[in-house]
């Protein structure tokens, strides 16, 4: 076997490892809280913890192959949840479009109102837990589909 001086030994990879897992805890912890509703430090450290996984697939310093394979799958999907946001928030926005400009046309108004589904889709922390759902729903797929595939 050649000498690879910047290989990662095993105490890197598993700290790669073991950072994912938990940048998923904080994903899993943010989409309940969508629900919950809480707003306190816990929440924000949470928040940054969700952070953890896509920036590790960005900048996969001292990583292996394996890892970074996983990461590109996880990548793949958050591109497509963002491409089918994108087309999602493209017929929203139109349709709340046609919809104003059925009114002004209907009443003469021109108050301009937004509907709950375009403020919802607006939003930006639904967008960010959208994408590191899709990321790490994507790494765990890839993951387990790894470890359930190499069974014989």
């Amino acid at each position: 076997m050649a000498y690879v001086p910047n290989a990662p030994d095993e105490k890197e990879r598993s700290y790669h490892y073991s950072l994912i897992w938990l940048s998923a805890c904080g994903t899993l912890f943010w989409v309940a809280n969508i629900f919950v509703g809480m707003d306190n430090m816990l929440s924000a450290i949470f928040f940054g913890a969700m952070v953890g996984g896509p920036a590790m697939a960005a900048f996969p310093n001292r990583t292996d192959e394996y890892f970074r394979s996983l990461c590109n799958v996880a990548m793949r999907w958050m591109c497509g949840a963002l491409a089918i946001y994108l087309c999602i928030l493209f017929l929203v926005v139109n349709g709340d479009l046609a919809h104003q400009a059925g009114s002004y046309l209907a009443s003469g108004e021109t108050g301009v109102r937004r509907s709950s589904a375009l403020l919802a889709t607006l939003d930006s922390r639904t967008l960010a837990i959208g994408l590191a759902l899709a990321f790490h729903g994507g790494y765990a797929f890839a993951w387990a589909h790894d470890k359930i595939g190499s069974r014989p």
